[in-house]
């Protein structure tokens, strides 16, 4: 009876591993989180939350008034260095993970876990570097919020539940975003940054101590 219980959980640990991709790390949550809220304290010297301004009206006042000026201002490097950073220390947790797990970390479900994300995710992006080209700054904040949640979505199914959460904060917290365009750092930071960690912990104390111990 005891041999055919663990040939059951077996079997089932198998087919779990082969309908989702399981080897996301709690710590690459909070990794993203804590550099996302690095970045916000480097950011946070260019931004003045008190006088609500938009993107916009932090360029104009430090002197960036053309469109090619604003990809080079200090904000555009400090959002592109914490998202390359940020995906670097996830993708670092996530193989260290796999490796314990004994998982392929590009095998068929990384890959469709990659399509369903990168889908949504370039195609917004892609719609939000048109938007700073025609100096539509007011929605840049949330729409980056609503892409990356909705990007989320689109891969829930094929990871661990607990993605749905993350995604449904984000594209909430970029919806509310629309009503208070002034308050864009905040958001950022909170979704970025703060759910990211909360999420990251979560996942670490369901899933990955089991892993560890």
């Amino acid at each position: 009876m005891t041999n055919e219980l663990e040939q059951l959980k077996e079997i089932k640990s198998m087919m779990e591993k082969s309908s989702r991709f399981i080897s996301l790390s709690g710590w690459s949550g909070v990794a993203a989180g804590t550099v996302a809220l690095i970045g916000a304290a480097l950011a946070y010297p260019y931004v003045d939350i008190t006088e609500q301004e938009t993107l916009r009206g932090i360029y104009r006042r430090q002197g960036y008034d053309q469109v090619t000026d604003y990809f080079f201002h200090p904000l555009s490097y400090i959002a592109m260095g914490t998202f390359l950073v940020a995906m670097i220390s996830a993708f670092i947790f996530t193989y260290i993970k796999s490796q314990k797990q004994k998982i392929n970390i590009w095998g068929k479900m990384s890959r469709k876990v990659a399509f369903h994300f990168l889908v949504p995710f370039v195609s917004g992006t892609l719609f939000i570097i048109y938007l700073i080209g025609n100096e539509d700054f007011i929605y840049i904040a949330p729409l980056s919020l609503i892409v990356y949640g909705i990007s989320l979505f689109s891969v829930y199914k094929f990871t661990i539940h607990e993605t749905l959460y993350l995604a449904m904060a984000e594209i909430a917290l970029g919806l509310v975003n629309l009503l208070f365009s002034g308050y864009s750092f905040v958001f950022w930071t909170f979704g970025f940054g703060l759910c990211h960690i909360i999420y990251g912990v979560a996942m670490w104390y369901k899933y990955d101590r089991k892993v560890s111990s």
